[in-house]
């Protein structure tokens, strides 16, 4: 679906979903690699944030581009779907904390503020909406809470 053209994109760097039917949903979205990245958290990140040139698959036809605030370094936790071969049945990694900067930090920041019920269109919109779970940054033992959760 990333590689599909939408609207006025040839293309997108990643699609976000939330799961809203479980007690315990999944937050994931997909890289146009395939890989899936579940439950993201921005742990830390820089503290100024800088101006980046966005638009949005959710809103296709927009001739809009947004000047939009992102971090232009974060620190990332997330899990991955992964097979102990090519047989068995997908289950969750353990929590994968990672360094991003630039573009692949922004496409992470951008997904996040889907998964956190915010877009680059709000009027309200800020760089903090990608932060945690949408109430701001996480403390690592906040962290590693959510994923003890998420076995």
């Amino acid at each position: 679906m990333c590689n599909l053209p939408r609207g006025k994109y040839s293309g997108i760097a990643a699609l976000a979903h939330s799961q809203i039917e479980d007690k315990n949903p999944l937050r994931f979205f997909v890289l146009p690699s395939g890989v899936v990245i579940v439950n993201p958290v921005i742990a830390d990140h820089t503290k100024a944030s800088i101006f980046k040139i966005e638009g949005c698959m959710s809103f296709p036809d927009e001739n809009i581009k947004n000047l939009v605030p992102r971090y232009n370094k974060i620190t990332v936790t997330y899990q991955t779907f992964e097979r102990e071969n090519k047989d068995s049945e997908p289950t969750l990694s353990k929590p994968i904390t990672e360094d991003l900067i630039s573009g692949a930090a922004h496409v992470f920041q951008h997904e996040i503020s889907h998964l956190n019920g915010s877009n680059i269109y709000d009027d309200n919109f800020k760089a903090e909406s990608g932060e945690g779970l949408g109430n701001g940054p996480m403390t690592q033992e906040e962290v590693n809470k959510l994923y003890e959760n998420n076995k």
